[in-house]
C-alpha cells in the first residue's frame, strides 16, 4: 500500500534521481573506456549508481533511506581520507609524482593555445 508523497518531494526526489542515474552513466563511460584502453580504473559507483538513481527516481522509500546512509558513509570515508593522507602519504613522493603530469599538461595546453 503506497502512502500519498507531497508534490515537492517527489520532484526533489527526480531530481536525485536523475542526478544519481547521470554520474552513473558517466562513471560507467570512464570505465569502459579505461578497460579499452587498458588504463587502470578503480570506482565504486558505476551500476550502484544507476541502480540506486532508478529507485529513487521512481520514489521508493527504501532506496531513499539506503541512499542517504551511503551518501553519508562515503561523506564520512572520503572526509577520513582527506584528513589521513598527509600522514599515509609522503608530500615529497606526492611532489615527485605530480611534477611530470604538470609538464605533460602544460605541454598539451601550449600545443591547444597555437
Amino acid at each position: 500500500m503506497r502512502t500519498h508523497m507531497p508534490d515537492e518531494c517527489r520532484g526533489i526526489l527526480k531530481r536525485t534521481g536523475a542526478a544519481l542515474m547521470i554520474f552513473g552513466a558517466i562513471d560507467i563511460a570512464v570505465m569502459a573506456y579505461s578497460i579499452a584502453h587498458q588504463v587502470n580504473y578503480s570506482s565504486s559507483l558505476n551500476i550502484f549508481a544507476v541502480l540506486a538513481g532508478v529507485c529513487v527516481w521512481m520514489g521508493y522509500r527504501w532506496w531513499v533511506k539506503w541512499v542517504a546512509r551511503a551518501v553519508a558513509f562515503y561523506i564520512a570515508a572520503y572526509s577520513v581520507i582527506a584528513l589521513m593522507l598527509p600522514f599515509i602519504f609522503p608530500m615529497d613522493l606526492a611532489m615527485a609524482e605530480v611534477r611530470p603530469l604538470l609538464r605533460a599538461l602544460r605541454g598539451r595546453l601550449s600545443l591547444l593555445a597555437v
